[in-house]
């Protein structure tokens, strides 16, 4: 029993580390999601999504915190959660939340361009051909 607690740290701290590590570009969060939702990740539904959030290079604890609240407001607005510091990978893929809760961090972890155009989207998109050619 022990020696199963043990070998689930030492993965879910191993993934944090290649996710903290620079010199790792493979290793990302969306590589321990993906792994998590294998029968040999199973330990990592137990990784906090702050902490692993907060294992990328550039980010704190406070943007963490934000992003997994702001998942919780996206995916379901009103409805009673844990606390936000207790929300783990197993929360986020959990099969009755029907995919808004991975939908909602994709959507959260994607980062914003500049608008397509100028009031987008409540302008209509301009229709010059220097603009075109500048996308």
């Amino acid at each position: 029993m022990a020696q199963a607690r043990y070998s689930a740290q030492r993965q879910r701290a191993e993934a944090l580390l290649l996710i903290a590590d620079d010199t790792f570009e493979d290793a990302t969060v969306w590589d321990a999601i993906r792994a998590a939702a294998t029968a040999d990740g199973r330990a990592l539904l137990r990784l906090g999504l702050r902490q692993l959030l907060a294992a990328q290079p550039g980010w704190s604890m406070r943007r963490a915190h934000a992003a997994v609240a702001q998942v919780v407001a996206v995916s379901a607005p009103g409805a009673r959660h844990r606390p936000v510091h207790d929300l783990d990978v197993a929360w986020l893929l959990d099969p009755r939340a029907g995919g808004k809760r991975f939908a909602a961090l994709c959507d959260v972890l994607t980062e914003r361009r500049r608008p397509l155009w100028e009031h987008f989207p409540l302008s209509p998109a301009p229709f010059d051909a220097a603009w075109a050619q500048e996308r």
